[in-house]
């Protein structure tokens, strides 16, 4: 464990310096001057100078407690958007706030849907609006899931050939 200026941290692994005092939810802070301020930030800015408006810092290593300076960098809000979505970090599927179904419904409904069973009947045995059947029909929503393969139909042995 090392300490700068009140900051304690941990040296981890992969190289992070992981904060372990001034935690405040997912990225460390502290008060400057009388506002609250991410230490990643104040590190960022006594190592390389001021940060230009509109620019967030970004944390290389995926890790929001890390404060080592060479794992960090600047970028705008929608780049650091695209790293969560390309390194896999965004909430998918009933990981999201919002979702009412589950990576198993989705299956479920997605076998319906092969298996030709009308949106609407879909919509009402999963108790969701049918837009949402819509949508995961034309892969815009859960996409993550997987289709299913559809089995062939099999031969009744009472079947005459």
């Amino acid at each position: 464990m090392a300490t700068k200026k009140g900051i304690d941290f941990v040296v981890t692994k992969t190289g992070c310096f992981e904060c372990i005092s001034h935690i405040s939810g997912r990225y460390p802070r502290f008060r400057v001057n009388g506002q609250k301020k991410t230490i990643s930030r104040h590190v960022y800015e006594e190592m390389f100078g001021i940060i230009p408006n509109g620019l967030v810092i970004r944390h290389k290593c995926d890790n929001t407690k890390c404060i080592n300076p060479e794992h960090l960098e600047t970028g705008t809000m929608k780049e650091n958007m695209q790293d969560m979505v390309v390194r896999n970090r965004s909430a998918k599927g009933s990981r999201s706030g919002k979702a009412v179904l589950s990576e198993h419904d989705v299956k479920v409904i997605k076998t319906m849907l092969l298996y030709g069973v009308p949106n609407k009947d879909i919509a009402i045995c999963m108790s969701v609006g049918e837009t949402t059947i819509l949508q995961i029909k034309k892969n815009e929503t859960w996409t993550h899931v997987p289709w299913p393969k559809k089995r062939k139909k099999r031969k009744s042995i009472y079947e005459v050939s």
